[in-house]
């Protein structure tokens, strides 16, 4: 429901798009960079349009033979991102515990587009972060685009649905900690998903010891 339908239809479009549209044409989402050190998430690096144009707008360098000279000719081509390359998407949350009233509470608090790249012999890359929204503000524009239901085509959902009912799956990359550094800096492979696993283990722990028996 995030990533079809790639090309826009009469009553639908996928989340990037909505992105794309709303922080280029309207102005009604800001992006924000992910600083100096290509790592902040805290939403401090807010882009200019002028900025956020180049980015969703890269400008790629290619050259080829001329038949009739036979001189190599460069060109340099503005390529923007397409929907279709918008795989994945980072999310940021705060999960809040109350003992009090034995409750959780998942508080979305930023989204991040997520590029899959590729190399020259079409082998995957992997992914290439493009910027942060700051969802508390997105889930105005969010609220009014619609997703398909896909257990009732008769009940439309919104994305403001999908993220608040949290109907997508995911895997954990990254939690709080003294060194501030993701999972990926300090374990890769079938490790790195055990580190995933035991975070998750440890959320549903934490909620499970909420409730007396």
């Amino acid at each position: 429901p995030l990533y079809y339908p790639i090309e826009p239809i009469e009553d639908r479009k996928c989340l990037f798009d909505v992105i794309r549209h709303a922080t280029l044409v309207e102005g009604s989402i800001t992006a924000y960079g992910l600083g100096p050190t290509n790592d902040d998430d805290e939403f401090r690096y807010p882009l200019s349009p002028d900025a956020l144009d180049s980015l969703m707008n890269p400008v790629i360098s290619s050259s080829y033979i001329d038949p009739d000279t036979e001189e190599e000719i460069f060109e340099e081509n503005a390529t923007p991102i397409t929907a279709d390359k918008i795989t994945q998407y980072q999310i940021k949350e705060d999960w809040i515990f109350d003992r009090q009233r034995s409750e959780r509470y998942v508080r979305i608090i930023g989204i991040m587009p997520m590029m899959e790249e590729y190399n020259e012999d079409g082998s995957k890359r992997g992914y290439r972060e493009l910027f942060w929204v700051y969802y508390p503000y997105a889930r105005y524009t969010f609220v009014n685009y619609d997703v398909l239901n896909r257990k009732n085509g008769a009940q439309r959902l919104t994305f403001e649905d999908v993220f608040q009912k949290r109907l997508f799956s995911s895997y954990v990359v990254k939690e709080e900690n003294d060194y501030n550094r993701p999972i990926a800096a300090y374990t890769s492979g079938v490790d790195a998903l055990l580190e995933s696993d035991r975070i998750k283990q440890g959320l549903f722990e934490t909620e499970h010891d909420l409730w007396s028996y």
